[in-house]
């Protein structure tokens, strides 16, 4: 069995396309998003493979991403904000590659095999 934690919800795309940045990044307004999922963990089955912690804190961004696993459920918590509403376009770089994270992180699966 195959599940993603967050059923889609989560962004799925990177939004900074560009190869490179000649201005600065407008987010309009401090962006976070916040997601968290319970998995019941099927009779039969147990966890073959889930996504790993992740903590970053910096001046451009705070991502965490939290499992959490007992003998019923799987946990999951994803939290993300950009803490600036405009960025210099020094830092599109890695604001590219904090989304790059975001995507690939809150996309991962959860997967169960049966005991």
């Amino acid at each position: 069995i195959i599940i993603s934690p967050f059923c889609f919800k989560a962004i799925t795309e990177n939004p900074l396309k560009m190869p490179e940045r000649n201005y600065p990044i407008d987010m309009v307004y401090r962006k976070s998003k916040s997601y968290h999922s319970t998995i019941v963990i099927p009779n039969g089955y147990k966890i073959f493979s889930k996504p790993a912690n992740i903590e970053i804190n910096d001046s451009l961004v705070h991502l965490q991403y939290m499992v959490d696993v007992d003998n019923e459920s799987v946990d999951i918590t994803g939290v993300y904000e950009f803490k600036k509403d405009v960025y210099p376009k020094s830092d599109y770089f890695a604001l590219k590659e904090y989304f790059n994270k975001i995507v690939d992180k809150f996309n991962e699966k959860v997967v169960f095999v049966k005991e």
